[in-house]
């Protein structure tokens, strides 16, 4: 749904560190008008009001932030996905002149096999609930829409532990065997039972009643079940939605992302051919315009896409820009309507699927062995191929078949991974940006190249805003588990997390207590805490400000080369010393010698980013920044180095 023109009336916002009042929204006229505290006024455009929601600096009129603190469950994420696709429906049949009942009457009919009105299992709203959403988006924006249940309810515990051991034993004696029995016979049930106990025991009965009952049944873990059940019905709706061709008009309305192999081989520091990289590419089907772009030396993986993805959703600084030597510093960020993608294992795990509940935008996978679902990053492959035929190492041309030229390609490599990427993102920003493609070509039908597509669609609708830093940072925060926090922090996995706000916190809530955290399993420098007296969630850090941006993968593997079982942490220099002599990485496994050359530029190409990522601090809004001194950091070993363990016996 695009952002109405008066959702940010009334906001504040920083430009140039000036404080400014947003006046009026005008993004037919390409402009933001603002007001400073004196009553002068200045305009901005949209792209720089977008830049600028995305780096944070605009937050609500009320003072608070432009997001919620909480990361929402995927129920919840779903609702407000549902509110957006009426209020969206609304708006058009507004237009067309349809009064509310009309509109209510229309968009029941249009929703009425829809996959998210069937699994909301609610009343269709009314009219005023209807017009109340409207209320909340023009005065909140896309957070107004947010379920405000989770406020609802007690905050201890509904029952105790007696009680639960009582429902547990009876759905453990009944219900596996018979998943006839209902939530009011177990409830009648746990009732009679725990009566009893608490007479023989003398002890005054607590809650019982069939909320406390169904509140541990739903905690109990019955997503493999669910699963199994509703595998056929779920595929069948999954076939139904990929075969729908949805027809674009507008920015970010559809995007559609994929994997490939780049046809041109590469060389490692040696200069010694080590193979063809892979490269994951998002691109918005309305304009042409590339909107995330990255390489590989590892096969395509959910850790690729989802970089490709927060490419996608975060704005890029002028150090990528200066990095890569690009002239045409054009921006585009947001966030998408519709992700498409194939059936590939890349396209899953933990991580991509909290980035799609929390932005929540509509993902569809569609039908394997049919490329013409995808047509449009099917056809921005052909132009990338076509592109990459005349490096040194192309693997194929237009005359000679990839059979015939691998040898030869071989022979002729000279450039690194890095270098095919410089060569890569300055062709998209400096070239392709600006290639005029004919009307045919178009889905716009219109002789424009993808940056005039861009900036033209821009004025004439309002793309949907990129999430700010702290929205940022919740998409890639997974489930993990419930820690035991204690005065000096929370441990998780050999780590200690620690800040003055946890400290607060902890102070409020007493010590020691249990805490439900969530982790980027890509970094293991934070967590999000959930603070159950608020309902909303806050960053930790880890306790040493030094901490290299290991995947908790490469701390699992580290922790098991350098520490042995007795070591309750991980100190910061054992993790910069382990990190020098490579002990995060896997263990080889390939076996011809091409095959090893390509591992080994993958674990350096990887041992770069973590030192690029770890010079990169997160400040309290979460805003990127490097800090004073960008140098290189030189690893240095501690005097007293930590036992290496082997098969249980040292070295």
């Amino acid at each position: 749904m695009m952002d109405s023109e008066q959702s940010y009336v009334g906001w504040q916002i920083i430009v140039e560190t000036v404080q400014y009042v947003i006046e009026e929204t005008d993004h037919r006229q390409n402009r933001v008008v603002l007001r400073d505290e004196d009553g002068t006024q200045r305009d901005i455009s949209n792209d720089q009001f977008r830049e600028l929601f995305a780096l944070g600096a605009v937050v609500h009129s009320s003072g608070q932030s432009a997001s919620s603190k909480r990361l929402g469950t995927p129920e919840e994420n779903s609702e407000t996905r549902f509110r957006e696709l009426v209020l969206r429906k609304a708006n058009e049949l507004e237009q067309r002149g349809y009064s509310w009942p009309n509109r209510r009457t229309k968009i029941m009919e249009e929703l009425e096999a829809h996959p998210m009105l069937t699994a909301r299992k609610r009343p269709f709203p009314t009219v005023r609930t209807m017009q109340k959403w409207r209320e909340q988006y023009l005065t909140e924006g896309k957070e107004g829409l947010r379920s405000k249940n989770f406020k609802s309810g007690n905050r201890v515990a509904r029952y105790d532990q007696e009680f639960q051991e009582v429902v547990l034993d009876l759905l453990e004696k009944h219900f596996i065997e018979d998943d006839l029995k209902s939530i009011a016979w177990i409830s009648r049930q746990a009732e009679r039972v725990y009566l009893a106990q608490c007479k023989i025991e003398e002890k005054t009965p607590g809650p019982y009643g069939r909320k406390c009952v169904e509140a541990i049944v739903y905690s109990l873990p019955h997503a493999g079940l669910l699963s199994r059940r509703a595998g056929d019905k779920e595929a069948n709706r999954r076939f139904l939605m990929a075969v729908e061709y949805q027809q674009v008009f507008t920015p970010l309305e559809r995007v559609e992302l994929d994997c490939s192999v780049l046809d041109v081989w590469c060389v490692d520091g040696d200069g010694n051919p080590i193979g063809r990289p892979n490269v994951c590419v998002a691109i918005d089907c309305a304009t042409g315009v590339i909107l995330g772009m990255q390489l590989s030396w590892s096969r395509p993986d959910a850790a690729l896409v989802s970089r490709t993805v927060k490419e996608i959703l975060e704005p890029k600084g002028r150090d990528f820009f200066l990095t890569h030597g690009i002239e045409n510093d054009f921006q585009t960020c947001g966030t998408p309507q519709l992700l498409i993608t194939d059936q590939g294992t890349e396209n899953s795990g933990d991580v991509l699927h909290s980035v799609i509940d929390c932005s929540g935008l509509e993902w569809r996978k569609m039908i394997p062995g049919r490329p013409d679902r995808k047509p449009f990053i099917e056809r921005f492959f052909l132009e990338l191929s076509r592109f990459v035929t005349g490096f040194h190492g192309a693997s194929q041309t237009s005359v000679i078949g990839p059979r015939d030229r691998t040898e030869k390609a071989k022979l002729e490599a000279r450039l690194t991974l890095r270098q095919v990427e410089t060569l890569l993102q300055r062709w998209r920003y400096d070239i392709y940006a600006r290639m005029p493609r004919r009307r045919v070509q178009h889905v716009l039908r219109t002789v424009e190249c993808p940056m005039q597509s861009w900036k033209r669609t821009s004025k004439e609708c309002f793309p949907p805003l990129p999430p700010n830093p702290h929205q940022l940072r919740e998409m890639f925060m997974v489930q993990a588990v419930t820690r035991k926090a204690q005065r000096y922090g929370i441990p998780y996995r050999g780590v200690t997390y620690h800040s003055p706000e946890l400290a607060s916190y902890l102070k409020r809530i007493g010590v020691p207590t249990e805490v439900d955290i969530r982790i980027d399993p890509n970094d293991i420098r934070e967590i999000a805490v959930l603070d159950y007296l608020s309902g909303e969630h806050f960053f930790v850090p880890t306790k040493y400000e030094e901490c290299p941006a290991l995947s908790f993968d490469e701390l699992a593997r580290l922790r098991k080369e350098t520490f042995t079982p007795e070591d309750e942490e991980l100190k910061e220099k054992a993790l910069i010393a382990a990190m020098a002599l490579h002990l995060f990485e896997e263990e080889p496994k390939a076996r011809t010698k091409t095959a090893k050359s390509k591992e080994k530029a993958a674990k350096e190409h990887r041992r770069q980013d973590i030192l690029a990522r770890s010079r990169k601090v997160m400040d309290r809004t979460g805003v990127s920044e490097l800090p004073v001194s960008s140098e290189k950091p030189k690893f240095e070993l501690p005097q007293k180095m930590p036992n290496f363990m082997n098969n249980g016996g040292n070295q």
